[in-house]
C-alpha cells in the first residue's frame, strides 16, 4: 500500500483531487452556476460531502509522510579510484614504472659496438639486424661484461628481462661458453644469471672481486639455447627470483648487493668462441610508493 502512496505522491493527482474538492465545496454553497448549472438541494449535500473528501486525500497525499518517503534524485558522483593498484604476485612487475624497452631498431640508446682484443679476449658486439650480438673468442678464463649507456641508471627493486639465443658455438663453447643477465653490479659486487649453450644455468655473486657460486650449473630438461629463450630477473629488497620462459626457476634471499648497474654478460673459458644474440631488453622498477622493505609475497599476503 505504502509503495502505491509513494507513486501517486510523485504525479498530479493530489492537486487535482484539491481542486476538484475545492470546486465541489463551491458549488454546494452557490447552488450552481447562474444561467448555467442548477443543483438541486440534495445534489448540493452530495457535492459538499464529495468536495471535502477529495479535499482532504488531496492534502493528506501532499502532506502526510509515507514511511521511507519519497527518494531524493540522486546526484551522479565521480568514479573513485584506487590510488594502490592491485598486486599480480605473479607479476608484480606489471604495475611498476617501465624504464628500459629496447628492441635495437637502431643503436639510439648507444650500446657498445666496437672491437675488442686483448690477451683475454678477442671479437666485438655491435647492434645489427634488429639484435644486440656478442662475438668472442676467448683466450684466457674470463667474462666481459657489456653493460648499456646513459639514459639507463643503476636501480635497487627492479624486473629485468631479455630474449637470448645461441647463434653459433665454435670450438668448446658446448662446454663452457656462457651469457646472460649481470645486475646490481657496483665495483667488486654484483650478480650474474647465466645460460651455457648447454642449456645449463647458474646464478652467480662477485664479493669483494671473488666470484661465489650461489646456484650451481643446474640442466633444464628440453631447453634449447640455439633456440630463442627469455632470461629475466625479479629483483626486490633481499629476493632475487630467476625466470626463463616465464617459469620461475629459482628463488634466494640474500643482502649482500641491494643495488647497482644491470647490462649483459658473455663468459668463456680459454678456446671457447661463440656468437650470441639479445632481443627485447624490458626493465621495469619499482615506485617509491611500494618501497616498503617487503618483498612482493610479504606485501600481497599483508
Amino acid at each position: 500500500m505504502e509503495e502505491i502512496v509513494k507513486s501517486i505522491q510523485g504525479t498530479p493527482i493530489p492537486n487535482l483531487l484539491i481542486i476538484s474538492g475545492i470546486v465541489f465545496i463551491l458549488l454546494s454553497i452557490t447552488g450552481g452556476i447562474s444561467g448555467k448549472i442548477n443543483i438541486t438541494p440534495q445534489k448540493q449535500k452530495a457535492a459538499s460531502l464529495f468536495g471535502i473528501v477529495f479535499l482532504i486525500i488531496g492534502l493528506s497525499l501532499i502532506f502526510i509522510p509515507v514511511k521511507g518517503g519519497i527518494d531524493p534524485p540522486k546526484s551522479p558522483s565521480a568514479p573513485v579510484s584506487d590510488p594502490k593498484p592491485p598486486i599480480n604476485p605473479d607479476k608484480p612487475w606489471e604495475s611498476w614504472n617501465k624504464v628500459v624497452d629496447e628492441t635495437f631498431a637502431d643503436n639510439a640508446a648507444n650500446w657498445p659496438s666496437d672491437s675488442t682484443s686483448t690477451e683475454f679476449i678477442n671479437g666485438r658486439a655491435s647492434v645489427m639486424d634488429g639484435k644486440y650480438r656478442f662475438d668472442y673468442t676467448f683466450n684466457k678464463s674470463t667474462g666481459a661484461l657489456m653493460s648499456n649507456l646513459a639514459p639507463y641508471m643503476p636501480l635497487s627493486n627492479f624486473y629485468f628481462a631479455s630474449d637470448f639465443n645461441v647463434v653459433a658455438p665454435r670450438n668448446n663453447a658446448e662446454k663452457g661458453a656462457a651469457a646472460g643477465l649481470y645486475f646490481r653490479w657496483s665495483g667488486t659486487k654484483g650478480y650474474a644469471f647465466i645460460l651455457s649453450a648447454n642449456a645449463k644455468y647458474s646464478l652467480c655473486s662477485l664479493d669483494d672481486g671473488v666470484w661465489k657460486e650461489i646456484i650451481g650449473w643446474t640442466v633444464i630438461p628440453g631447453l634449447n639455447a640455439y633456440k630463442r629463450i627469455r632470461l629475466a630477473v625479479l629483483a626486490d629488497g633481499p629476493f632475487i627470483t630467476l625466470y626463463i620462459n616465464g617459469v620461475k626457476c629459482a628463488a634466494i634471499e640474500d643482502h649482500a648487493n641491494i643495488t647497482g648497474n644491470y647490462g649483459l654478460l658473455v663468459e668463456g673459458w680459454s678456446k671457447d668462441s661463440f656468437v650470441v644474440d639479445f632481443d627485447n631488453i624490458a626493465v621495469y622498477e619499482k615506485p617509491d610508493s611500494l618501497k616498503s622493505g617487503l618483498s612482493y609475497q610479504q606485501q600481497v599476503n599483508r
